[in-house]
């Protein structure tokens, strides 16, 4: 049984200590940090250096606050 055999336990190790690394390293460096940009976005802790206001047309501004007006106003 192959699984048994004393003289494949070094590679066995070296390979899975290799994979374990590589797979430490990809949790640590990419995915990580993009879940903990997301959860900071939806806290409302996020800040972006350019205000997103800013960028915006006046019209969307406009329909923004009559959408706004609207949902306030109580249906009758």
């Amino acid at each position: 049984m192959p699984q048994l055999d004393t003289v494949t336990y070094l590679t066995q190790y070296t390979w899975t200590l290799i994979t374990l690394f590589f797979l430490f390293s990809l949790l640590v460096n990419t995915i990580l940090p993009r879940l903990q940009q997301q959860l900071a976005i939806r806290s409302g802790q996020y800040r972006p250096e350019v205000k997103r206001f800013d960028l915006l047309r006046p019209e969307v501004l406009i329909l923004r606050s009559l959408f706004q007006q609207e949902h306030i106003k109580p249906h009758v």
